[in-house]
């Protein structure tokens, strides 16, 4: 509320333990009376409780930390639920991603695997 009604009040205005009665009286009316230091583009924090204003606001802030918390665990559970997915497929196939070749377009070169297709496909017509 301090920070309201003396946003702009100047150095050394500010009472002290040692401030006389009277000088201390003008400053309260002139902070909360006449309102001379507030920051304009605040509403008054006294108003906004005696209209109820402060406690619609408080609600609506509330409402929205609440919604943003609720997104922020649905996002993450979303992100558990693809990485138990993930490990489940592997789980399910028993292949590990480490163990797949990347086969690249034209990549005509098998090794070994070729060699076998081509001895397999000879016995195969000798046998017939």
């Amino acid at each position: 509320m301090n920070d309201f009604y003396e946003n702009r009040i100047p150095s050394g205005k500010k009472p002290t333990p040692t401030t006389d009665v009277e000088t201390l009286k003008k400053f309260i009316k002139d902070k909360y009376v006449k309102k001379l230091w507030i920051d304009e583009e605040e509403d008054d924090p006294v108003w906004l409780y005696q209209s109820g204003e402060m406690e619609k606001r408080k609600k609506k802030k509330d409402k929205k930390e609440k919604k943003e918390k609720r997104e922020k665990k649905e996002k993450r559970d979303k992100k558990k639920e693809k990485s138990k997915k993930s490990q489940g497929s592997k789980e399910d196939t028993g292949v590990d991603e480490a163990d797949l070749i990347d086969f690249k377009e034209g990549d005509n070169d098998f090794g070994d695997f070729q060699e076998a297709k081509e001895i397999n496909s000879k016995t195969q017509s000798e046998d017939i």
